[in-house]
């Protein structure tokens, strides 16, 4: 285009083109920044980095998320317990914590000991017993037995695992045994009795039921596990772990493999044996996670860990250890490692030798220590 003439009306100078042009490449540059800011803040609402409002739901910023979702799957099978726990823990004066139970303790004792010992302020001792169940104390006599550890030990925490041998009893054999009153009184009584024996009315009680089995045996344990529920709702200080829905996929089915509780979208890992009832060593990893949050929310044992500090993992004597390859298989069984001492241990985890294992094929029972009457038909 040519200039105007100088002096003429619409003549404009080198110098004010030369502006105009300057401010029109300064509001495209304007306009440019304005629509990705928009774009990002956009971004960073949808996501909830950010918030508008001053509201105090949390973030799902990078470091949150995990806690976040392992909260909330832990929370779906049981919350915190609320009694006070002693405070300060040390290494000298650890928690003491003691888990027993049927043959799936002998899973559960070894990966929960072993996450809590990691601490240095927790002191654990299982106590598992292989056929073991509330309804045959002519095998073996749970509250008898606890009642007398509770008073050797005198742990702060207790957590118990029960019911996969129970549900066969003569009085859960019907289809739908729910509709027996006779049946829900006796083992509710057999709960209170074994809440009586752990010291349940001055410590804190971790209570899980019977996760769900491969066969047809479901109905049963279901009905049994939510009386077990009923019933410790009733107790204040006692908590209940729906060991049976960590268990099932998300049709409430048997899932001999599930993802990790802390990351559901992980590929899922072999968590149960191949008799359709033991845990493999991912299995009992899998409950132990979702045990320990709980004790941990309690008595604050992460924010007192000792550094360089492991308590060893005490196996009472008598008891049984069940192992399963991470395959499934057979269960292995072994003897005490080493005997319970007389006080509570205050040095570093010992190096402990192995046991020689012994081998067997299902049914467990054949491999208990115990010298009682026979094994009663069960599972666990």
């Amino acid at each position: 285009m040519v200039d105007p003439a100088p002096g003429s009306p619409t003549h404009v100078s080198r110098r004010e083109r030369r502006a105009h042009r300057t401010r029109a490449r300064w509001r495209r540059i304007a306009g440019i920044t304005t629509s990705v800011l928009l774009v990002i803040s956009i971004g960073l609402v949808a996501t909830e980095t950010v918030r508008l409002g001053g509201t105090e739901r949390p973030s799902l910023a990078a470091g949150t998320v995990a806690t976040t979702i392992r909260r909330a799957t832990t929370t779906t099978v049981a919350t915190a317990p609320t009694r006070p726990c002693r405070s300060p823990l040390t290494d000298t004066a650890p928690l003491r914590l003691w888990i027993g139970g049927d043959s799936l303790a002998g899973s559960l004792g070894p990966s929960l000991g072993a996450v809590a010992g990691q601490t240095g302020v927790v002191q654990p001792q299982f106590d598992s017993r292989v056929s073991s169940g509330l309804t045959s104390p002519g095998f073996f006599d749970w509250p008898t037995h606890a009642a007398k550890e509770m008073a050797r030990l005198d742990p702060e925490v207790v957590v118990f695992i029960i019911g996969a041998n129970d549900f066969a009893a003569p009085m859960n054999t019907t289809p739908d045994a729910s509709g027996d009153p006779a049946w829900k009184a006796t083992y509710t009584k057999l709960i209170d009795d074994m809440l009586d024996a752990l010291g349940a009315d001055h410590r804190t009680v971790v209570w899980i039921g019977s996760p769900s089995f491969k066969d047809d045996r479901n109905t049963q344990i279901k009905q049994l596990d939510e009386l077990m529920s009923d019933e410790i709702a009733k107790h204040a200080g006692v908590v209940y772990i729906d060991d049976y829905k960590l268990f099932t996929d998300a049709d409430g089915k048997y899932a001999a493999s599930l993802a990790p509780v802390d990351q559901p979208d992980a590929t899922p890992v072999l968590v149960r044996a191949g008799d359709g009832v033991h845990f493999t060593t991912q299995g009992a990893d899998r409950l132990a996670q979702t045990v320990f949050p709980l004790i941990d929310a309690q008595c604050k044992v992460t924010k007192q860990a000792v550094p360089g500090v492991v308590k060893a993992v005490i196996q009472t004597e008598g008891s049984t250890q069940v192992v399963t390859g991470g395959r499934g298989g057979t269960v292995q069984t072994t003897p005490p490692a080493t005997s319970p001492p007389t006080t509570t241990p205050t040095t570093a985890a010992p190096v402990a030798t192995s046991p020689p294992s012994t081998t067997t094929t299902l049914p467990v029972e054949s491999t208990t220590t115990t010298t009682s009457t026979t094994a009663p038909k069960g599972s666990g």
